[in-house]
């Protein structure tokens, strides 16, 4: 069974024909769908534990924190899911309509967000929440998954947060990344600074689309 038969079962909202129940897995992002259901099963299997948490960041349709509820179990799980955009609200109905429950955040991440979209730059300073806040209201001392995809932002959150990431506090990252040079500095920064375990990536450039047209690292500490 391959992992968009594995996961069909979940219900997503068509907007274009205004009813649940498309197929699951949008083959597009397939390295990603893939590499997150071997690693989060492989979590499971390996860290025995009542609650399994994940944060996901650049969540719109919640899409990767449903998959997380599907293979972990919705009442063995914290999700929490951060995006700026009205999107969110696709991201609430999705878990609603599947009987998940998810705590959402309609913020930016960090204390500063600059959103780069063609030609247009958005500078946020309101709405704002920090990793560091999200930990603490949560009561975390660790999150087990952090799935990012911050459409450009993904330097700033690690240098906002980089006490996070150096001591390690997140077991699993998925981290889509946008433009060679932002590749580069996570990749550096994570892996040959922090000393992440690489276990997948996605150059960028890669000629074919596995990774919703973005790059992606996977990794684990």
């Amino acid at each position: 069974m391959n992992v968009a038969e594995k996961y069909n079962f979940i219900s997503m909202y068509d907007h274009f024909h205004n009813k649940h129940g498309t197929k699951f897995v949008d083959m597009t992002e397939i390295a990603i769908v893939e590499n997150f259901d071997k690693y989060v099963n492989e979590l499971i299997s390996t860290n025995t534990k009542q609650i399994y948490s994940m944060i996901e960041l650049g969540s719109k349709h919640a899409f990767y924190s449903l998959l997380f509820k599907a293979i972990v179990g919705n009442s063995r799980s914290l999700n929490i899911m951060v995006e700026p955009e009205d999107t969110i609200n696709l991201g609430i109905e999705q878990f609603k309509v599947n009987n998940f429950d998810g705590i959402f955040y309609k913020s930016c991440i960090g204390n500063k967000w600059v959103a780069k979209d063609g030609f247009r730059t958005k500078t946020y300073y309101n709405d704002l929440i920090t990793l560091y806040e999200i930990f603490e209201k949560q009561n975390l001392t660790e999150v087990d998954v952090l799935h990012c995809d911050v459409d450009l932002q993904e330097r700033p959150l690690i240098e906002q947060h980089e006490d996070l990431f150096k001591n390690k506090k997140f077991n699993y990252i998925f981290m889509s990344t946008h433009l060679e040079d932002n590749h580069s500095f996570c990749k550096n920064k994570l892996v040959d600074e922090y000393k992440y375990n690489l276990l997948y990536e996605v150059p960028p450039g890669y000629p074919e689309n596995i990774a919703g047209f973005d790059s992606l690292l996977v990794l684990r500490r």
